[in-house]
């Protein structure tokens, strides 16, 4: 039983290494899509923080909204947020769009800022009873391994991919793709207590 958890713990954890990567991928970016745009230290600043502006967004509505839907899926949503962001980054072709995929990525991020903790402390009483204290504190905890994780990768791929910024912001898509694809085939069997449905074992 402990080993399938964990296979759902990594899953999970997948959306905070995508928190971390996103929230990082832009550093070597910043001078190329300055020159691409012409952008004012004001627009570029603008650029950078408006995904944190989508954050709080995010962060304020995503614990709501998991409340109706179930905390796996606004992490699944969560995903396509980060795809539809990375994809708009990489293919915008003016300013105002670049914003858009921004501020997409922030949605993201805040939303699953607030519920993948959530998510692991629950799955973590899946665990028995002689374990769940001490599952529940690595598994909320590994949340914070994938994010710094995923921030150096991100350093790390826009150092080998510059100065294509199109393609190290493009790049984000992957983790977010490959966290929906891995999260959707292991977390079914094991989540059903975070399903808030009339048919959930929680009703």
């Amino acid at each position: 039983m402990m080993r399938q958890l964990r296979l759902v713990q990594a899953s999970a954890c997948l959306a905070g290494f995508c928190f971390g990567y996103d929230t990082s991928i832009i550093a070597t970016t910043l001078e190329a899509v300055r020159d691409e745009f012409q952008l004012s230290s004001a627009l570029l600043g603008l650029f950078v923080s408006i995904a944190l502006f989508g954050a709080v967004v995010g962060s304020i509505f995503g614990g709501q909204v998991a409340d109706e839907w179930g905390r796996p899926n606004v992490i699944f949503v969560a995903d396509i947020g980060f795809v539809l962001g990375a994809l708009c980054m990489a293919l915008a072709p003016a300013f105002p769009v670049l914003l858009l995929g921004r501020f997409l990525v922030g949605l993201a991020i805040g939303s699953s800022a607030v519920v993948v903790p959530v998510f692991l402390a629950e799955l973590a009483e899946l665990a028995s009873d002689d374990t769940a204290q001490v599952a529940r504190g690595s598994f909320v905890g590994m949340n914070v391994v994938y994010i710094t994780f995923g921030q150096l990768v991100a350093y790390v791929v826009g150092f080998l991919l510059y100065p294509s910024w199109r393609t190290v912001l493009g790049s984000a898509v992957l983790p977010a793709i490959v966290q929906a694809m891995a999260f959707h085939s292991v977390s079914k069997r094991y989540t059903a207590p975070m399903d808030p449905s009339p048919s959930s074992p929680s009703s």
